[in-house]
């Protein structure tokens, strides 16, 4: 192994219960595709308040800062379930969750439209986030165990361009709906199809074993807690990445919650207008930008596995300056093209991180070390405080701006936190190959309810 972090190991023999996984090449394709339409209903569920939010306003009569705890119920609940979920995933299967998870957060996506207040529609959104805080940690876990760490990144990718194809048809699809029907009919017709899918996902999605990629058999025991945290905090590359994501989190929720908003307020584009062309701004840098970045992160990872996060950190860095004068600018369709780089070179945030966690982690702390990127970093965080700080911010700077307020609130917000982001992925990508590395010896040794390798005598006893 060379200093840059480059190098290469010889594949080891296939466990004896490779079978279980049903791991023919097109199968495991397969099992991408449907969670892929896993991601797109979780962020279509999750974004259309974005594009009705102006509407559920007028309805309610709220406030900037009420728009921002609307946010706020949904993270709380998603928050507060995830890591729970996140460990029972990591002992049980994982596919009964996520079926289970979707079915609760499609009925709480419809319930949306049934609220007769600012009071019944937060309690939605709690249950809208209860369910989705099953989703992420377990397919990401799934994917490791599917595909190989050569192929992850962009295995990874092909199941995030859910994330903005999802965005992109809950943000068109709500503005149409609403123009076409109202608000609350929206609500029902984008939530309740996700029931179907969760049926697809419980009988023809298989449960492989744990660690089946790297050729790794099943100790069978998960690491208490305690441990498992212990582990975590120690690996610096770990701790750096997701203090790094948590401050990205903050430009990339920041943008897809309020940018309807801003659009409106700035630039005067009606709902079902801002949503067929931020819809089309989203969904085709979030496409490109995701297979860019799975394809490049995993060919030059190759050469040194310190790309993965510089390129996060070159992504962050080019955001800066696009989405300051996209929001600075007079001109509508300047500000839109001002953003789709930013947007493009962000997919790089939602690609890159998860694969680094998942070659951090051991198999059974896979699922666990996700969800602390994913509910502390990003949601409680990003989506969360992030999402919230904007609100209030705008509320307070509404005196003195009036309905410009939002623009300054998402430029001081996003500016800061983005640049915070670009050193700590710096930070990140100094010791991530030799953390990389000791987490393959740690589970190759056959560490306490990790994992044992495999020999070429058979799996090791």
């Amino acid at each position: 192994m060379r200093a840059d972090g480059s190098g290469a190991t010889s594949a080891p023999p296939v466990p004896a219960n490779a079978g279980a996984a049903g791991t023919l090449p097109g199968y495991r394709y397969y099992v991408l595709g449907v969670l892929f339409l896993v991601a797109v209903f979780n962020l279509m569920d999750r974004q259309i308040l974005s594009i009705l939010q102006e509407s559920v306003k007028e309805t309610f009569h709220l406030s900037d800062l009420q728009l921002g705890l609307l946010q706020w119920c949904f993270t709380s609940s998603f928050i507060a379930l995830g890591l729970p979920l996140a460990r029972f995933g990591d002992r049980r299967g994982r596919r009964s969750i996520v079926a289970a998870c979707l079915v609760l957060w499609s009925v709480m996506t419809a319930c949306c439209g049934l609220a007769q207040n600012f009071r019944q529609l937060a309690l939605a959104r709690l249950g809208v986030g209860a369910g989705e805080a099953g989703a992420s940690p377990m397919v990401h876990s799934l994917i490791a165990d599917y595909f190989e760490p050569k192929r992850r990144a962009s295995a990874n990718a092909l199941y995030s361009i859910g994330v903005p194809v999802g965005i992109m048809f809950g943000v068109a699809a709500g503005g149409i709906l609403k123009e076409h029907f109202d608000w609350r009919t929206a609500f029902f017709l984008v939530g309740l199809p996700g029931t179907a899918l969760a049926l697809v996902v419980r009988l023809t999605v298989r449960e492989p074993p744990r660690g089946f990629s790297e050729r790794f058999v099943d100790s069978g025991r998960t690491p208490p807690w305690r441990e498992v945290i212990r582990h975590l905090s120690s690996v610096r590359s770990y701790r750096n990445t997701v203090i790094a994501v948590a401050l990205q989190s903050i430009t990339w929720y920041g943008i897809y919650q309020w940018s309807p908003s801003f659009f409106k307020r700035s630039h005067g584009l009606t709902e079902g207008r801002a949503g067929i062309e931020l819809g089309l701004l989203f969904g085709t840098s979030g496409i490109l930008g995701m297979l860019g970045a799975g394809t490049l992160a995993d060919h030059l990872s190759r050469k040194d596995r310190r790309w993965y996060l510089w390129l996060c950190m070159t992504g962050a860095l080019i955001q800066v300056p696009l989405i300051a004068a996209a929001l600075l600018v007079d001109s509508k369709s300047e500000a839109l093209a001002l953003l789709f780089v930013p947007m493009l070179v962000g997919s790089l945030f939602t690609v890159v991180p998860v694969t680094v966690v998942q070659g951090l982690a051991p198999p059974r702390m896979r699922a666990t070390a996700d969800a602390i990127r994913i509910f502390f970093a990003m949601s409680l965080v990003g989506q969360a405080l992030g999402a919230s700080m904007i609100g209030l911010l705008s509320h307070a700077l509404e005196p003195r701006f009036g309905h410009h307020s939002l623009r300054y609130a998402l430029l001081g917000v996003i500016v800061l936190a983005n640049a915070l982001a670009v050193g700590y992925y710096g930070t990140a990508a100094c010791t991530v190959a030799a953390d990389l590395d000791a987490a393959t010896a740690l589970s190759a040794a056959g560490a306490p309810g990790l994992v044992r390798k495999v020999t070429p005598s058979g799996p090791a006893g």
